[in-house]
């Protein structure tokens, strides 16, 4: 099994990588759907969630009690229930009804982590998105125009990976 975890708190990213100055990147339109790579995709994907719900049971996210439950959703119906639509690649994934997914949500009813996982031959890859720090006040400083570098999509895997 493969794990993929997207973070999506940029002070303790698991994914975050520094690089000169301050880098900026965004993989397509930000109005547009988000592509499955995208860490907030699993989000999108809840839009077309099955009525199989079954819950699992306690578990805790960080220190935060939720409750575990397992479902699938259905991309198309994802799709045709959100404004942007969500994209997906061409082929059988477009026709996937039961995506075995899993949500933990706390009592208030936020989800603390999502998990959408993917078959892709012989492997199964999970998609997982967790979620804290709900309601933080946070001051950001915007870096001056010399410290921010459009990246080139073509050197993304070099400066997210840490070779330059």
């Amino acid at each position: 099994m493969v794990r993929r975890r997207g973070v999506v708190d940029d002070s303790e990213s698991r994914r975050h990588r520094t690089c000169a100055g301050r880098c900026r990147a965004h993989l397509g339109d930000r109005l547009g759907p988000r592509g499955h790579h995208d860490p907030l995709w699993p989000l999108d994907a809840l839009f077309g969630a099955n009525d199989d719900v079954v819950e699992a049971g306690p578990d805790t996210i960080r220190d935060v009690t939720t409750t575990h439950y397992r479902l699938t959703v259905d991309l198309a119906a994802a799709d045709e229930h959100l404004p942007a639509g969500i994209a997906m690649p061409e082929g059988p994934f477009r026709r996937m009804r039961r995506l075995p997914a899993e949500v933990w949500l706390e009592d208030a009813g936020l989800a603390r982590r999502v998990a959408i996982q993917n078959a892709s031959g012989n492997r199964q890859i999970w998609q997982v998105l967790d979620l804290w720090h709900f309601g933080v006040e946070v001051t950001i400083t915007l870096p001056d125009a010399d410290q921010i570098a459009i990246a080139d999509p073509a050197d993304l895997q070099r400066i997210f990976m840490g070779d330059g």
